[in-house]
């Protein structure tokens, strides 16, 4: 029978089955087409379509987010993660942002809905659109606007409200589709009004998706450069996890080597190294004080912070060795499950963080509950490399035993 048919004009071989709606529709495309081609906005149009940015768009958008920053009412990575967006919608005219009422939060306790006047004094731009407390119904609709191409799609929610967007999420990461993720809440101490609502193995998982660039500021640098990584991020989603809390350790110095826009950094070298404190967020001031505190014992810390894992990833060994450290005891150190972290601690590195749920405590309490302290830190490091023999100086390579965790202080025997 489709030998029997006679030959189509080329324009119906291609449409097919649509032939019919194609020649209804042709006159209308024509008409549509010259108009497009004198109008004054045909540039600005096809940018947009072709996800490319504007005009010396590094340099506005460097001056926006300084401006931004000084107008921000804290100096946490939440704050500054969401003074880079009101930033980029001032850049951007195709960036869509949609919010839940999670991402309102005040107690950060439960996910309690601000009243209107509330939600609208908290708004983070002027042009949102609320999604409520319907966060798997945002996450598809970011994917329905991705496809449909022109338009750069946002939203922001808790980071515990993930779960509910998992499904559409992974949807995103396997169409490789570009949507940006503003996860805030992301900190162990979520106040006193329960466990469940601070993340354990959400991080985890997250980093485990395919195409999914996930990242973790320590401070307001580092939220520029992974807000910038982002937005230059191809081939899936990308995601910031904000803190709503600031830092208590003092600020952090300029990077020793490297760029966060690199995935991972060094913050503080130290020449011949016996110790690499690695760690990511809020705990990579953790990292810091416990290598002076290190420095004290002639233990020589150096710290590095990992804020994205997939550009790590993707820089030369060279560049990893570099930072990483070629030898040495290596600590991980994360307010979260450690799983997947034995890819850059290796069989005999050591992980401080949460292997249990959390619980409901004020924040001291909970970072001592599961030993991401200062104290804990520099205590389990001096033990093992004591145990090893590096710090008596026979040798800076730590011999092959499991990678431990630690639950809690720890207290020496008498």
């Amino acid at each position: 029978h489709a030998l029997a048919e006679p030959h189509l004009p080329p324009e119906e071989e291609l449409t097919g089955p649509w032939s019919p709606t194609a020649r209804r529709g042709a006159t209308t495309r024509r008409s549509w087409l010259r108009r497009f081609a004198r109008h004054r906005l045909r540039t600005a149009f096809e940018r947009e379509i072709q996800g490319q940015r504007p005009a010396l768009f590094e340099e506005d958008w460097h001056r926006a987010c300084h401006w931004q920053m000084q107008s921000a009412e804290g100096h946490a990575t939440q704050d500054a993660g969401l003074a880079g967006l009101r930033a980029l919608s001032e850049l951007l005219p195709e960036l869509v942002c949609l919010t839940a009422a999670s991402a309102y939060r005040l107690d950060l306790a439960a996910p309690v809905a601000l009243p209107a006047t509330q939600q609208a004094r908290a708004r983070l731009l002027p042009a949102e659109q609320s999604c409520s407390i319907q966060d798997h119904g945002m996450a598809g609709m970011l994917n329905g606007i991705a496809l449909h191409g022109g338009l750069l799609p946002c939203c922001a929610a808790s980071m515990m409200t993930v779960d509910r967007m998992r499904s559409a999420l992974r949807m995103a990461a396997l169409m490789r589709r570009k949507v940006l993720y503003l996860l805030t809440g992301d900190g162990l101490a979520l106040g006193d009004g329960g466990g469940g609502w601070q993340p354990v193995e959400q991080l985890a998982s997250l980093r485990a998706m395919p195409h999914l660039a996930v990242f973790r500021p320590c401070d307001v640098r580092e939220t520029t450069a992974c807000w910038e990584a982002a937005l230059t991020w191809q081939g899936g989603p990308a995601m910031l996890l904000l803190c709503p809390y600031e830092n208590q350790h003092g600020p952090l110095p300029a990077p020793a080597f490297g760029t966060p826009s690199r995935g991972g950094y060094v913050v503080k070298q130290e020449e011949m190294r016996q110790v690499t404190l690695i760690a990511s967020g809020p705990e990579v001031a953790i990292a810091l004080k416990a290598s002076h505190h290190l420095a004290r014992q002639d233990i020589r810390a150096t710290v590095v912070s990992i804020p994205c894992w997939e550009l790590f990833a993707e820089q030369p060994a060279s560049y990893r060795k570099t930072v990483l450290g070629a030898s040495g005891l290596r600590v991980g150190i994360e307010a979260a499950s450690g799983f997947g972290w034995e890819r850059w601690l290796g069989e005999e590195g050591v992980f401080v963080g949460m292997d249990d749920f959390g619980t409901s405590a004020p924040a001291n309490a909970l970072y001592e509950r599961f030993g991401i302290t200062v104290e804990a830190i520099c205590e389990k490091v001096r033990a093992h490399l004591l145990t090893s023999g590096a710090e008596r100086g026979s040798s800076l390579r730590t011999p092959d035993q499991p990678r431990t965790r630690v639950r809690g202080p720890l207290t020496t025997r008498p």
